[in-house]
């Protein structure tokens, strides 16, 4: 999938967007995926951030100021692009487990979420019973190792 100077690959199947949103100047775009044989949720979205707000500030600091508790924080690069890669232990939209790797390209924040359907099952109405292999087939490794900024 290639979006907004980024590729990375999805699980096969529909990509849907979601609604864009503007919000004090910050439009944020999102794109989700399921893998159909485990129910977990891949994600993809993008913060454009207005221009005064983005000067001089780190991709940590933006993440940390949004009111979350997240763990087993830690830099990553992604060709070339720095960034940081995190669990969420609390955060108000987003399944605790979740993992996001975050990164700051000019004005734009770029995460790429990983939600294993054992961690997201509660925010669903799904009675599907999580898999027992579901890190194996979903291999989230391999979709964070994938994105590859253009």
């Amino acid at each position: 999938m290639n979006r907004q100077g980024v590729e990375f690959k999805f699980p096969p199947g529909r990509a849907i967007p979601g609604p864009v949103e503007n919000s004090h100047g910050t439009v944020s775009t999102r794109l989700n995926a399921v893998r159909r044989e485990s129910g977990s949720l891949y994600g993809f979205e993008t913060l454009m951030i207005p221009g005064s707000a983005a000067a001089g500030v780190s991709v940590e600091e933006i993440i940390n100021s949004g009111g979350g508790v997240f763990a087993n924080l830690r830099p990553v690069t992604r060709s070339g692009v720095r960034g940081i890669h995190f669990s969420v232990v609390s955060l108000d939209t987003v399944p605790p487990g979740t993992e996001i790797e975050a990164f700051l390209r000019q004005k734009t924040i770029y995460m790429f979420t990983y939600t294993a359907y054992s961690k997201g099952k509660s925010h669903t109405t799904s009675t599907k019973t999580p898999r027992e292999n579901e890190q194996e087939l979903d291999k989230p490794n391999e979709f964070f190792e994938s994105i590859n900024f253009k």
